[in-house]
């Protein structure tokens, strides 16, 4: 006689139960899971933010400068530009004839998004630039530093021929060189002083081929120190004056003026003279 074979009964509802509860923990994973993804989203995104924040506050402290000579006249301004954008939006362009003359003058702030994105677009054309300064050629020049408000120390200023630039660098000089369109032309002073600092190897080769005195800014004349020490803080900024102080300091473009452990040239600047019949 044969055994019937024994067969384990379970009941339904624990079948049921235990499918349920392996579901709901399949779903309670996902759910970690997607709330870990999320957490870390969040927290990846406030991070950047931060340092988003960080390099705009840094940023702010800043400033662009920008010295761009045409070998061919432009339609647009017939020789030199000079232009200061600093980092709170500030922004001056200086139209000029090589540091002699002054045609014009122009002054506005631009956007603080506008000004950032300016700012990280010189810093990114610092990177990428890798010549040597200021090759001789038949294109033209510029010279451009991101530094420091009113610092002194261009030890990253760089430049050369606009055609050894990259293309992105281009735009990006021909972008600045259009910033004038949009500011407002304020009426020209009787004159202008420029200080321009020195690199160490400039002051090398003065030192070798030329005959120039160093003048302490407090061996100036009083009644002139404050005008001069003005420009010293606004390095290759215009600053203005009175054509009597002009005439003051055209004895002391023959020397090296220093200050701060820095070194500088004078650039005494007048007005266009008006065309003559």
């Amino acid at each position: 006689m044969e055994v019937p074979p024994v067969v384990a009964w379970v009941r339904p509802e624990r079948i049921n139960a235990s499918s349920g509860q392996t579901v709901s923990g399949r779903w309670l994973r996902l759910l970690l899971t997607a709330l870990l993804m999320l957490c870390l989203t969040i927290a990846g995104y406030f991070l950047y933010q931060q340092y988003s924040n960080q390099n705009q506050v840094a940023d702010r402290d800043l400033e662009i400068r920008l010295d761009f000579i045409p070998f061919r006249p432009r339609r647009e301004f017939p020789d030199s530009l000079s232009l200061i954008l600093r980092g709170d939006g500030k922004v001056r362009v200086v139209l000029h004839r090589r540091e002699m003359f002054v045609d014009a003058v122009y002054e506005g702030a631009l956007p603080e998004a506008d000004t950032m994105r300016l700012i990280a677009r010189a810093r990114q054309a610092r990177s990428e630039w890798t010549l040597p300064k200021l090759q001789a050629g038949d294109d033209a020049l510029f010279r451009m530093a991101v530094v420091s408000v009113g610092s002194s120390d261009e030890k990253s200023v760089f430049g050369g021929n606009l055609a050894d630039a990259s293309e992105r660098t281009r735009s990006f000089i021909e972008e600045l060189l259009t910033l004038w369109n949009w500011l407002e032309k304020v009426p020209r002073a009787e004159a202008y002083v420029r200080c321009i600092p020195f690199l160490e190897e400039e002051l090398k080769r003065i030192e070798r081929n030329e005959q120039r005195s160093f003048l302490p800014v407090e061996k100036v004349p009083v009644e002139l120190q404050p005008i001069l020490i003005k420009s010293l803080n606004q390095p290759r900024d215009f600053i203005p004056l009175t054509r009597t102080q002009h005439d003051q300091l055209l004895d002391y473009r023959q020397f090296i003026i220093t200050n701060n452990g820095f070194s500088y040239r004078l650039a005494l600047t007048l007005p266009t003279p008006l065309p003559t019949n």
